[in-house]
Order: structure tokens, then sequence, then C-alpha cells
């Protein structure tokens, strides 16, 4: 039976559009079959429909795609909380997934109708002083989304942190995003040599794979630079972004042909058979609110290499399940990736408790802790 009420989700980007947002809201929702979830998205491509169904939830995509990409992230706030608007009475509860443009959606939502409960969620993976940069001239408008929201539910408690000293003050809760175990353990890499050689990469050799979107707070171009001094090693870079021309740039600089591929934008479905194929994963973040991807490496049985910022820290332990390197350290990460090339014995404590980690993070429990929050609001 169907819970009194959906959920009104308003979310920047949804399918086809994914990054760990994105999955939080599918992963939950899927486990939740007895919610109803309505996400109210931006339509970035005409090819995308502007309604469908996807199981329990209904995608509602607004601004028209003839408008530039800016616009029409300037517009979605708005567009989003008409829409919820105009359905008000179907809902029960209002999520807001990130405290910027769904944050403004939700916000102003609740405050045409306070009797609903505003939940904010923050995934948020900037540092402090970026959010604090990129809010100065609306910082009275950024911090109402806090203060109106009933309950905040932050991936971290570096994030927790953000977010009292921005005046959340009613609750805030700590429940991180999650990893589908099962399925990024039992991954099929099929012929691994054929699919480095398929890549440009050498087909023996230790590999070290980044899932990171091409940005400057991935540190891409940081582990480029690790890699290009440590012969033999080859990077497989799953990812796209607006870094890419400058990191292939680099790339060619450090004569490092055939030991960088650049696979580009990979779908969520593909990536648990396509990090089998490395030996190590790697992402050097300058920030991070909490760090999904370490966690899916773990779950897929690799050592991963992270750097301590934001909410890493808070599941990465040095030597014990991961190598941990300062950001901006080149020279610290080629050590770390080195240790793990040369020490079999280092590899399996990290694969092994890594996994033990991931386990604590299935999207099962985390779903349940989200349909807790759901209920008492």
């Amino acid at each position: 039976m169907a819970r009194e009420g959906k959920v009104a989700i308003f979310s920047l980007a949804y399918r086809p559009k994914v990054g760990g947002a994105e999955i939080a809201i599918e992963e939950i929702a899927k486990r939740l079959p007895e919610r109803r979830f309505v996400v109210f998205t931006m339509r970035f491509d005409a090819v995308h429909p502007e309604r469908e169904s996807r199981g329990n939830v209904e995608v509602v995509r607004l601004c028209p795609t003839w408008l530039p990409l800016p616009l029409r992230k300037a517009l979605y706030p708005f567009a989003a909380a008409r829409a919820a608007r105009i359905r008000a009475a179907e809902f029960g509860l209002a999520w807001g997934m990130m405290a910027a443009h769904a944050g403004f959606a939700a916000s102003w939502f609740k405050k045409r109708f306070p009797e609903k409960p505003f939940l904010l969620t923050l995934q948020e993976g900037k540092t402090e002083a970026e959010i604090e940069d990129e809010t100065r001239l609306i910082r009275p408008i950024f911090k109402s989304i806090f203060l109106r929201a009933d309950a905040v539910q932050c991936i971290s408690g570096f994030l927790a942190g953000i977010a009292r000293r921005y005046g959340a003050g009613k609750r805030i809760e700590v429940v991180p995003n999650g990893v589908d175990v099962r399925r990024f353990a039992s991954g099929d890499p099929g012929d691994v040599a054929a699919s480095r050689e398929c890549w440009g990469l050498p087909r023996s050799g230790f590999v070290v794979a980044t899932v990171s979107r091409l940005v400057p707070k991935n540190g891409v171009d940081t582990l480029i630079e690790a890699v290009a001094v440590l012969p033999g090693v080859s990077l497989a870079v799953f990812g796209d972004g607006p870094d890419r021309a400058a990191l292939e740039r680099l790339t060619v600089a450090r004569g490092l042909g055939g030991r960088i591929f650049f696979a580009g934008e990979i779908t969520h479905d593909r990536l648990p058979s396509m990090l089998k194929v490395a030996d190590c994963s790697a992402r050097l973040s300058r920030a991070e609110g909490f760090g999904l991807a370490f966690i899916e490496s773990m779950a897929a049985g690799l050592p991963v290499v992270a750097t301590r910022v934001g909410g890493i820290p808070e599941f990465a332990r040095d030597g014990e399940n991961a190598l941990l390197v300062p950001p901006d350290d080149a020279a610290a990460a080629a050590a770390a990736i080195a240790r793990l090339r040369d020490d079999a014995t280092l590899r399996g404590r990290l694969v092994a408790n890594g996994f033990e980690t991931a386990k604590r993070y299935d999207w099962d429990g985390i779903a349940q802790q989200m349909d807790a929050i759901f209920s008492s609001l």
C-alpha cells in the first residue's frame, strides 16, 4: 500500500544525467516501493521527454531546451517551485537535493506551503571557502534555505558542520550515500587484456582507474603528474568535463601517449565491470563532500588512493582500508601508487578491509534510514 502523500523531489539533474545525488534518489526510491516520488528536474536535452515514469518515480523535466544552459539553470528554481505548487495537494513532503538551485526551489515551495515538511539534503563536493565565494551576493537567500528546512540530511559530518554554520538548527541527520555492493562486487570485466588494448593501454602492467568528473576539484591533473613518474603504470580516466582538453594537453606534454586513456562519460551501469579492469583506484580530490567513488571502488575489490579532505577521512583509514595523501602532492600520490604496485600483501589488506567498509554503506540500509526520516517528518 502506498504511503500517504507523495514526496516532491527538487533536483537540478536526474537520469540520464547522473552524479552522486541523482544516484542517491534513484537507489533510495527503488528500495521504498510503497512510497511515490515526483522529481522536478531540468530538461538538459530535447531528446529527454518532458514527463516519464520510472517505477515509483515520476519525472517532470522543466525549462525549454532552446534557452542557453546558464539561463535554464537560473530559471529552474522558479519553474520547479511553480510546477510543484500547482500539484501541492499531492505532496506530503518536499525534498531539496543540494543547497543550490534545487534548494532554492524547495525553499520557495516551503514558503508558500509552510505546513509541508521540507527536507534539505547536502551533497556538495566543494570547500566551504568555495561555497562562501559563490554565494556572497545572495547570502541572505542562501541562508534562508537552511533556516526554512525542517531537517537537513548531510552525507558526511563535514557537511553537517557547514549546515550548522549556515543556520540549520532544527534537525541535522548524517546519512551517507551508499553503494550497491552486490552489483559492484560481481561486475564482469570480460577479457582484461583485450579491454586494455581496446583502450590503447598496454595489455599488461599496473593500471590505475579514476572515476572523476573532469573539473579542478577532482585533482586529475595531479594524478597525471603522479603517473608520469611511474614507468609501467597506466591510467584509465572514467569521466568527462570542461577540463578534458587541458588534461589531454598535459598528457601529450608529459609524453604519456599510450599510458593514459580518456574514456569519456561512463554510464553508472557499466562502471562495475570497467573498474575490474584496473589494479587500483585513485582520486586526488581537492574538495569532497563524501566520496562515493571511493566506496564503489572498495566494493569492486580495488585498493584505493585518496586525499585527506572533506568527508573522506570519515570512512578512509590510512594503511587500513586506503592510502591517504595530501591534495596537490603528485610525489606523495606516486609513492602511494608505487607501494600498491609493489606490495601484494598491502593490496590484499586494503582490498579486504575496503570491502568490509563498503558493506556498511549498502543502499539497503541507507534507504531504511532515509525512510525513517521521511516518516518522522
